[in-house]
């Protein structure tokens, strides 16, 4: 009977200590949502990236996952989808709708 007891507490004492184990794991994060943005080019930097103004007024940073155009440069109108992560918008197309 008390080999029982002992047994029960302890399992009990386990139970516990893994509902305190769980309770410290972080949910995973939830995917991102791909987006369509148009806007202005309003700053190109040397690389793959550039800042731009949506037409809403939010303004991105950014990057092209197959590098920009050559021909990029502010003021020019565009449209990207991506995903954004990480403190910046990452484009997996990008379409040149007018030059400046």
């Amino acid at each position: 009977m008390k080999t029982t007891k002992a047994q029960g507490i302890l399992l009990g004492l386990g139970v516990l200590g893994a509902t305190g184990f769980l309770s410290t794991v972080q949910p995973a994060q939830a995917a991102p949502t791909f987006e369509v943005l148009t806007g202005r080019v309003i700053k190109n930097y040397v690389g793959n990236g550039f800042m731009m103004i949506t037409d809403r007024g939010s303004t991105y940073t950014c990057t092209v996952n197959r590098g920009e155009p050559r021909r990029l440069s502010v003021g020019d109108r565009i449209q990207i989808s991506g995903v954004y992560r990480h403190g910046a918008f990452r484009a997996q197309s990008f379409r040149m709708l007018r030059d400046r």
